[in-house]
């Protein structure tokens, strides 16, 4: 406690006025602790530009791709390791692969019908022929081929495009049985009718394949044998569909 000039009593607790000189001095130190603060600024936009210098230069190099491809198998190795696998089937073991359904031969029975119902070319040919796992549709070679020759008759070519135009939407195994009956030939180009058998059922395969099927069709060419079991039977190619699927080329 003090007394002042006027008398007056100051506590001890009252702080005494500040003097001009005190206030600046306070306000030099601040305007000194300030100066200190601009070499940051710099410091951050130096370490920006040095960012950007490194992006920069690594956007303009060619990556490693074996490096990469190197880190990104051990990666999913690790992240998604390969399953253990199950016995192998027996057809995985003797080196087979189970057959695949392909078209309903029901369905294409009925496809077949109807081309045959609504084509003129096509017209008095026998029905579809169901039997087990195949479907068997039986041209006589007289509405194909020239008489005891391979070539088709502009009537087989017009036919064969028709039937081309549904065997070629679907992805059943086709295969050709071309039959005929064991007399001599009379054309000079086959020296038995198993050749002109064989050479008939050729070009229904190459119309087939012509027209849009994309599988391979097999053929098969008999004579004496079909003939000797079944003699009533007319000389005929028989296109023969599978319940198995073929592979597209």
């Amino acid at each position: 406690m003090r007394i002042n000039r006027t008398g007056m009593v100051t506590p001890p607790w009252a702080a005494a006025p500040e003097s001009p000189a005190g206030i600046r001095s306070a306000c030099a130190i601040k305007a000194k602790d300030s100066g200190k603060s601009p070499w940051l600024i710099t410091f951050v936009d130096l370490l920006c530009l040095i960012l950007a210098f490194f992006v920069m230069s690594y956007s303009m190099t060619a990556p490693e791709k074996e490096r990469f491809s190197e880190v990104a198998r051990a990666m999913s190795a690790r992240l998604d390791p390969p399953k253990e696998q199950g016995r192998p089937t027996p057809a995985v073991l003797m080196g087979g692969v189970p057959d695949e359904p392909a078209m309903s031969l029901d369905y294409l029975a009925s496809l077949l019908r109807r081309q045959m119902g609504l084509v003129p070319e096509l017209a008095g040919l026998p029905a579809p022929d169901r039997r087990d796992d195949r479907l068997v549709l039986s041209v006589p070679a007289e509405r194909l081929f020239v008489v005891d020759q391979s070539a088709m008759t502009e009537v087989g070519w017009r036919a064969m495009g028709r039937l081309s135009e549904v065997f070629a939407r679907i992805d059943n195994r086709i295969e050709v049985a071309s039959v005929t009956d064991p007399d001599p030939v009379d054309a000079a180009a086959f020296r038995s009718r198993w050749e002109l058998a064989l050479a008939r059922g050729q070009k229904v395969a190459e119309a087939l394949n012509g027209g849009g099927y994309r599988g391979e069709v097999v053929v098969r060419a008999s004579a004496d044998a079909a003939w000797v079991d079944r003699p009533a039977a007319p000389r005929r190619v028989e296109i023969v569909v599978l319940e198995t699927r073929e592979e597209r080329r």
